[in-house]
């Protein structure tokens, strides 16, 4: 697995034995919550297939995402608003907690490489989550791609993480132009939208804490990161930035679409960190007009 080694983990506070139990209660009533919630998506799962109902599932998820953020000390903020057509969000990535705080703003899937469903803790996040699993094999690249078009059709919005890697959440790395390729299939160019996400974290000033604590890079474990939050996470903030859906034949290539993206989080991540006031990159007009085209069409 590709891992962003460019920066050493800070140096994070010692704690006393009392802020250690409480840590541990907090760990305690996540994997319970977890647990609970694994259940009930299991019992949903069985039950939407004569009734076809997904709404009960798509509860779970969303319950214990909000769980989650809030046992590990997050306020999640929403900044614009998801797209309401089928396609895909595309977003930085700066640790695992992206899954639960992006699916607590938005009824989103994730899409994510094939080695995270073998990874203690977070593959189970993913599987709950309903996420799909990619492999870097060519061999299962027309498949793979089947299935996400099948996805895109029946109406999931996904979730993909097109810088490669996790980071300390103080940079976006430039996009892979190859994860933009599915949206310049005859099937959606016309008709799913893209749009990019810029998640931030902020620890509360108060705590002292470096600016990149809640990023997970190098040789991070997943325990590790849990026990950190556990402790020190205390009034934190998630502000998740929606920026305006754009769409692919309103590009040139996808290397085009994956810049605009890039710098479309760039900036909202960036005007978070450094206090400015938040405003969505806007799409090109001709996407804009459509939509308002299509949103006129509807009200009448």
């Amino acid at each position: 697995m590709v891992t962003w080694n460019e920066a050493d983990p800070p140096r994070l506070p010692q704690s006393n034995g009392f802020i250690r139990a409480v840590a541990w209660v907090r760990i305690s009533l996540l994997i319970g919550a977890t647990a609970l919630a694994a259940g009930l998506y299991l019992l949903a799962r069985f039950l939407e297939r004569p009734f076809g109902v997904r709404c009960v599932r798509e509860a779970v998820q969303t319950g214990w995402c909000v769980v989650a953020t809030t046992l590990l000390g997050l306020r999640v903020r929403r900044i614009g608003e998801p797209m309401k057509r089928n396609g895909a969000i595309m977003s930085n990535h700066i640790t695992w907690i992206d899954i639960p705080v992006i699916r607590a703003s938005a009824p989103v899937y994730f899409v994510a490489k094939a080695e995270v469903s073998a990874m203690p803790g977070a593959g189970w996040i993913a599987t709950i989550t309903d996420t799909v699993f990619v492999e870097r094999k060519r061999t299962a690249a027309k498949q793979q791609e089947q299935e996400l078009l099948t996805r895109l059709a029946r109406g999931d919005q996904l979730c993909i993480f097109p810088e490669g890697t996790s980071t300390d959440g103080l940079r976006v790395l430039p996009f892979k132009s190859t994860l933009f390729a599915i949206f310049f299939n005859d099937a959606l160019a016309d008709a799913d939208g893209v749009q990019p996400i810029s998640v931030v974290y902020q620890p509360n000033p108060r705590s002292g804490l470096p600016k990149e604590f809640y990023g997970w890079w190098g040789d991070m474990s997943f325990g590790g990161n849990i026990k950190d939050m556990a402790r020190l996470s205390w009034g934190g903030q998630a502000t998740v930035v929606f920026h305006e859906p754009v769409r692919a034949r309103d590009f040139k290539s996808r290397k085009e679409l994956a810049e605009h993206c890039t710098n479309a989080v760039s900036e909202g991540l960036h005007a978070v960190l450094d206090g400015r006031e938040v405003i969505p990159v806007p799409a090109p007009p001709s996407f804009l007009e459509e939509l308002e085209e299509e949103q006129a069409t509807r009200s009448h």
